[in-house]
């Protein structure tokens, strides 16, 4: 009896902790981040705004109400999010526009669009995040480089 009740105890901590976990991962998130770069891992190639014609700077503010905002220089996106596990992040209920996008705002969208669950509805991200740093993947091995602001 002793045991069970030990394990018991053992198990609702570690439970405890992974939601600590998570809890910190979403604060990690919290805040305006700027894209920077599309990262090709497998070939080496980087992108960044320089290397487009008349592009705009593209920032995405993730609230704490899960709720998000961006904008393209050009086109206002918002919708919701929440973080399915520490490296899933999930965007629905998204309202966006491609009205008039340069080229760096069209690679944005597109690139989003490639993580779009047409059976959910939902814009399912594979992601690494660190303090300052997000990388929202769009394929196994390319990802879009944000930089916290």
């Amino acid at each position: 009896m002793k045991k069970a009740i030990l394990f018991l105890i053992i198990f609702a901590s570690l439970l405890g902790c992974s939601s600590e976990k998570d809890d910190t991962q979403n604060n990690k998130l919290f805040g305006n981040w700027k894209l920077e770069a599309f990262v090709n891992e497998t070939n080496g190639i980087i992108l960044t705004a320089d290397d487009f014609e008349n592009s705009n700077e593209i920032n995405i503010d993730f609230k704490e109400n899960n709720k998000f905002e961006g904008y393209t220089g050009i086109n206002d996106f918002l919708g919701n999010y929440f973080m399915k596990t520490k490296e899933l992040l999930i965007f629905n209920d998204v309202n966006l526009s491609f009205v008039s996008e340069n080229d760096w705002g069209n690679l944005f969208f597109d690139s989003l669009y490639l993580n779009y669950n047409v059976t959910t509805s939902n814009y399912e991200n594979n992601i690494k995040l660190s303090a300052n740093i997000l990388k929202l993947y769009y394929s196994e091995n390319e990802y879009m480089r944000f930089e916290k602001m």
